[in-house]
């Protein structure tokens, strides 16, 4: 990818570093940590010395925890929207049917916010794992759906998928 495929991400350079957009800043080849860095930009494009290769690094303003908090957050109005659709008895109840549509809308608000700082294949699994269990459970609890050992054995590994993509990603950071 070349800078000029770039054009829509603010460039931080000497050049305009100080600018009142930007913070004062010399100009970086690499960057070492992009968690330790805060600008006022979202986004910051940096060339790798001598190999010609322009990476957008991701420089959101909020933490991580603040990232899964938002996933949570996201997850927990999905699984809102779920049990809203089944309290709906096939959108033939209003209130429920409405809820559908608000509850979603406000998850898919969200989800996006959180991948600012997560990775996608991580989020987006542990928003599918996550979700797909407490849903299972709202239902076996709330609703009396079938309960048995197979049930419980996958539900079991999806939870346990989602613990090991974290610990992956955690691996990966600490690189």
């Amino acid at each position: 990818m070349r800078s000029s495929d770039l054009s829509s991400i603010p460039l931080v350079t000497t050049s305009n570093a100080h600018h009142p957009m930007y913070p004062i800043m010399e100009d970086y080849k690499s960057i070492e940590d992009p968690d330790s860095i805060s600008y006022n930009a979202n986004r910051l494009t940096t060339e790798h010395e001598g190999d010609g290769i322009t990476q957008a690094v991701n420089t959101s303003t909020y933490s991580l925890g603040f990232a899964w908090f938002l996933l949570f957050v996201a997850i927990t109005l999905e699984v809102a929207g779920t049990t809203a659709m089944k309290l709906s008895n096939g959108l033939t109840r209003l209130l429920p049917s409405i809820m559908i549509y608000i509850l979603y809308g406000m998850a898919f608000s969200v989800f996006p916010l959180s991948l600012k700082r997560l990775e996608l294949s991580t989020a987006y699994a542990v928003w599918s794992g996550v979700g797909t269990t407490i849903t299972a459970i709202i239902g076996f609890v709330w609703f009396h759906d079938t309960i048995n050992w197979t049930k419980i054995f996958a539900l079991v590994a999806i939870v346990g998928g989602c613990v090991v993509l974290q610990f992956a990603d955690e691996n990966d950071q600490k690189k």
